[in-house]
């Protein structure tokens, strides 16, 4: 019996060891995937109304660095201030949703960034300012909210896709007094965003093919609507830095107009990239482009001093 017992003593230990450094193993060959485990660390609060105009809500959703409790309340915030992104959806100012843009934003996600993905008022509401208004009265809700949901009102960034990436320059490049339309819209704080990411975005729509855009009031004088609605009208030594990122054969956004918009700013002194992607057209780039042009924006924000990480 004692023999038997001892080596049932042996084979519980032998097999103890080889569970042990099994499960090590198991351990040490599991590679996390910050996609796959988004849940965990991030959770969309949606349709937040941020601006009412003539009983018409205007409405946001937060991508918000949380942690996943399981049981009620389900969600805390770890305490932490965190970079925001604020973005803006594309459509020519006539179509689009926030909805759409939610997985164009993982990236951030990913790096525990907040994220304020906005819906604004398009032409067939509202025309000309209005979708720069709600733009700006996002960035507003921002800083208004900044305690609530940990924003780090110094590490915000305004992003945008098409005329999403206009109504981006926009709301960073003006500043506190500076009018639209004939004083349809006048400026009336000074918040600052501290990059702006312009993706395939018009930064100058004095052109007349702009004349008779459905986005436009046609009772206003064209040449003052367009030159106050035109980026590039805003540029000045204090402006934010700029990357740009666009295909060199765009057929609705000319590489010369955002070749134009980083020659001035280099004359401003303002910090810039333009990150030319060659042979594509209104952003359809590829997944290894996509990898480059991700690796181009963090390398920017790393040399202009904004965070690339909530950690």
């Amino acid at each position: 019996m004692k023999n038997k017992y001892s080596f049932y003593t042996i084979l519980v230990f032998i097999t103890g060891i080889c569970n042990f450094s099994c499960s090590n193993k198991m351990k040490e060959e599991i590679k996390i995937d910050p996609i796959v485990n988004l849940n965990l660390s991030a959770s969309i609060i949606p349709d937040i109304t941020y601006h009412i105009v003539d009983d018409f809500e205007i409405k946001l959703d937060v991508i918000a660095p949380r942690i996943y409790l399981g049981k009620d309340p389900w969600y805390k915030y770890e305490g932490k201030k965190r970079p925001v992104l604020l973005f803006m959806h594309g459509g020519g100012w006539m179509a689009g949703d926030k909805a759409a843009s939610t997985i164009d934003l993982m990236p951030y996600a990913a790096r525990k960034w907040a994220i304020v993905n906005i819906n604004y008022r398009l032409a067939d509401v509202a025309k000309a300012p209005a979708a720069v208004v709600d733009a700006r009265k996002a960035l507003e809700w921002i800083y208004e909210n900044a305690d609530e949901y940990y924003f780090d009102t110094n590490n915000i960034v305004a992003a945008g896709e098409s005329a999403g990436a206009h109504l981006a320059l926009m709301t960073g490049l003006l500043e506190k007094n500076d009018s639209l339309c004939g004083n349809k819209y006048v400026v009336e704080n000074d918040y600052k965003v501290s990059a702006i990411i312009n993706w395939n975005g018009s930064s100058n729509l004095m052109f007349q093919e702009f004349r008779g855009h459905p986005w436009l009031d046609p009772e206003d004088n064209f040449e003052i609507a367009s030159k106050s609605l035109s980026p590039i009208t805003y540029l000045g030594q204090n402006s934010p830095p700029i990357i740009s990122v666009q295909g060199t054969q765009d057929p609705f956004v000319p590489i010369e107009g955002s070749e134009k918009l980083h020659e001035l700013c280099k004359e401003f002194g303002i910090k810039n990239k333009l990150v030319k992607i060659e042979g594509k057209g209104h952003g359809n780039f590829s997944a290894e482009e996509r990898t480059f042009i991700y690796d181009e924006i963090w390398d920017f924000f790393d040399e202009i001093g904004v965070k690339t990480s909530g950690e």
